[in-house]
């Protein structure tokens, strides 16, 4: 592009003067008026040399222009000058072609550049575009890639066809990685750590050299957790011999350093022997350079749990010993004063209320600042499942000696309107009318309202639940419902009533939560199928209907999830007794418990997350005078219609059975193992694997697994597969698992659908 040309007709020495005329010369699609209006001159305009200067540098922004003078001639008055704007314009885009393309669709290619017909082109979009394209070719394994742009004439003046002359070079692939200078570890070894791997026949090996870069200090890295701190890599050489490449990487491993040990000097606050079990490093072991600073950050973070924001730890080397590869470090501490907050601002949040975020925070003004705090209550906040996004940020004060703090908070969607219809392999297709609500008016509150109705299920609930009464953390609801489920074959369970819950943390961390619950229910089995014929006792079309039952649930569990669903880490375990008549009254009287136990663990970035589930359930008469209702029995097999998932079997199919009819029983148990693939926040994949059973009594339960003390196995119900779930606005969670029963008589897959909570 030619630079700017400034013509002065009357004067070099131009001083400047009022704008009487401005004319425009060369222009053949850009209009006058949107010259003119980009130079910013206008008549009346008293310009000067700055100004004229400016004016080209705003037409040549436009990119619309190759080539721009401007010239000033003398008016008709002393001090007037008229302006001529003489320009050339860029070509403008009529077509695109593409030449040399065999391994890359020209539609791929021109999508990739995202080129708008009609606008100019300049040298600079030229060069652009042809590094887009060499890009794209790199990103698919091309190395050698050459582009050529030509701009072809058309018949419409001031249109060009822009051509891309592509030589595509060659897809390399790598045939051998050899190491030179290794020599304590192989190399197989070192070629782990690289993306750019030698070929196998389950690997393509293509050459990417956007990984090139990246692989390198790998290697260093490596050699660093290893003792090796003076390791590096040198150099390396890549040979091309036809389609493949050779490639040498050269290293220099140096000696190994082992940890000798550590001491403090400035630490004031905090003791020496305290400050050494933060450190991750053991004397003696190989010296890692990544727990050398996992320590520092350690000890850093002890300080900022007391208040000492700006504490600053210097660590100091010394070599020792015969071979000067024993490294002592002595750490400077200088702890500055410890910081306090003077604000906690909250931003972001369009719908909840600032005081529903401030009543989960763990950190006031006035607190000394706590790292261990801010974490905390970053989690909580996380964990009320109201928020797409949680951020924390500070800012440390001119006096050095206090901070204001921000959470920041982006709302997501918390109703859910479910219109549509739900299926389940027991009961069939129904249709759904519900509407949920986590977080009503900005408050917090939960409400819910729901209506299915099916062949299967006639079910009607309205429940609402204020988590923080009184101003505390004192959690009620009530619920009231009336269920009619139809189960197949067997019979029809009608159940109206309402119930009340009550909920506390137990400890000052909130991880630990008791939970009361009072149900009241009319019960009433009715429509008894005729294949329904259980033998004696269990044949519950003799018993009298229908049956008051009043029960109060207590349990006790912790949760240190991370956030409710699609959770990388923490666990949850509780243990849950139910109290059913007896004091209570009604016409059930037992008692059961039920202790269960998940652990979430995330690895690889927080890419993969294995789940373990483990759930174990008993229940016990009063007195041999009044037995346990049959259809109170735990009831294992399926997902979402049970205590005790076991995918791959039926809803409520485990158990004893009695005339072919499932009675269940008053033990069961069941483990259930999840791989799970987070794909976002809102979506992951999974794989599992799930076990149990249900026993007649504990007896016969405790019997079974008195196996494991002989070596053998417990004789489980054994299901796996594969599935997903999806959070989706208006819709909660809903998902699908496709799985196998490997302990059925009737062998094959089954899928279980899932909406609304999850089931972990």
């Amino acid at each position: 592009m030619i630079f700017l040309f400034l013509f002065f007709a009357f004067s070099f020495a131009f001083q400047g003067g009022f704008i009487t005329q401005i004319d425009v010369e060369g222009n053949y699609n850009v209009s006058k008026e949107f010259i003119i209006s980009s130079s910013d001159l206008k008549p009346g305009k008293f310009i000067t040399k700055k100004d004229i200067k400016k004016a080209i540098e705003n037409l040549y922004a436009t990119g619309n222009f190759e080539k721009v003078e401007i010239l000033c001639l003398e008016g008709e008055n002393k001090g007037e000058v008229k302006i001529i704007i003489k320009v050339e314009e860029n070509p403008r885009i009529f077509g695109i072609k593409i030449e040399g393309t065999r391994k890359i669709k020209d539609k791929e290619i021109i999508e990739k550049l995202d080129i708008v017909k009609g606008t100019p082109v300049s040298g600079s979009k030229i060069k652009r575009w042809e590094n887009e394209i060499i890009k794209l070719y790199r990103e698919k394994g091309f190395s050698g890639t050459e582009v050529n742009t030509e701009l072809l004439k058309t018949e419409r003046e001031g249109f060009v066809d822009i051509l891309f002359k592509i030589h595509e070079g060659k897809k390399a692939k790598i045939k051998k990685i050899e190491i030179i200078g290794n020599k304590n570890f192989p190399d197989e070894k070192l070629e782990i750590l690289l993306r750019n791997r030698e070929k196998t026949w389950y690997r393509k090996a293509i050459f990417r050299e956007e990984y090139w870069e990246e692989d390198l200090p790998k290697i260093e890295e490596f050699y660093k957790n290893q003792g090796f701190l003076d390791a590096r890599v040198d150099s390396y050489k890549i040979t091309p011999q036809e389609d493949w490449l050779y490639i040498n990487i050269y290293v220099t491993e140096g000696k190994r350093y082992y940890f000798g040990g550590a001491e403090f000097e400035g630490n004031k606050f905090f003791d020496e022997r305290i400050l050494l079990k933060k450190i991750k490093l053991k004397k003696g072991n190989i010296f890692s350079f990544k727990k050398f600073i996992e320590s520092i950050q350690e000890i850093q973070g002890l300080y900022a749990d007391s208040g000492f924001l700006l504490v600053r730890v210097l660590p100091e080397e010394k070599r020792k010993g015969e071979k000067q590869d024993t490294l002592f470090i002595k750490f400077h501490i200088k702890e500055g004063k410890p910081v306090y907050v003077r604000k906690v601002n909250i931003k972001g949040n369009t719908r909840t209320r600032d005081y529903v975020i401030r009543r989960e925070l763990d950190i006031y003004p006035g607190d000394k600042f706590s790292r261990a705090k801010i974490i905390k209550s970053l989690r909580d906040l996380y964990f009320l499942n109201y928020f797409e996004k949680v951020d924390f940020s500070y800012e440390i004060l001119n006096d050095s000696e206090h901070v204001d703090i921000s959470f920041k908070v982006k709302d997501k969607p918390t109703g859910t309107l479910q219109a549509g219809g739900s299926w389940s392999q027991t009961q069939k297709g129904s249709l759904l009318l519900a509407v949920t609500e986590s977080n009503l008016f900005g408050r917090g509150q939960a409400l819910s309202l729901s209506l299915e109705l099916g062949r299967y299920r006639q079910n009607a609930r309205f429940s609402f639940s204020e988590p923080w009464m009184f101003n505390r953390h004192y959690l009620f609801g009530f619920d009231v419902h009336h269920y009619i489920d139809v189960f197949p074959g067997e019979y029809s369970v009608q159940r109206t009533g309402f119930s009340f819950t009550f909920a506390r943390p137990y400890d000052r961390s909130e991880y630990l939560w008791t939970r009361t619950k009072y149900e009241f229910d009319r019960t009433r089995l009715f429509d008894f199928a005729p294949a329904y014929t259980p033998s004696g006792p269990f044949d519950l079309s003799k018993e009298k209907w229908p049956k008051i039952v009043s029960r109060i649930i207590n349990s006790i569990y912790r949760d240190s999830r991370d956030r409710k669903f699609n959770t990388r880490k923490g666990l949850r375990a509780e243990y849950k007794i139910t109290l059913s008549g007896g004091i209570f009254q009604g016409d059930e009287h037992y008692h059961s418990h039920i202790w269960s136990f998940s652990y979430y663990k995330s690895f690889f970035k927080e890419k993969v997350v294995p789940m373990f589930n483990i759930k174990l359930g008993v229940m016990y008469p009063y007195n041999k005078s009044k037995p346990i209702p049959i259809y109170q029995y735990f009831r294992p097999g399926g997902l979402m219609f049970t205590d005790f998932p076991v995918r791959g079997y039926d809803e409520r199919s485990l158990g004893y059975r009695s005339n072919g009819a499932i009675i269940g029983g008053k033990a069961a148990y069941a483990f259930n193992f999840e791989l799970r693939f987070v794909i976002s926040d809102q979506v992951y994949l999974l794989a599992f694997f799930d076990a149990g059973d249900a026993w007649l009594t504990p007896y016969y339960m405790e019997k079974e697994f008195k196996r494991l003390l002989k070596g053998k196995l417990v004789r489980l119900r054994r299901g796996a597969g594969i599935g997903v779930r999806i959070e989706m606005p208006m819709l909660g969670i809903i998902g699908v698992d496709i799985a196998y029963g490997f302990d059925k008589a009737k062998k094959g897959w089954i899928p279980h659908f899932i909406m609304g909570v999850p089931v972990w």
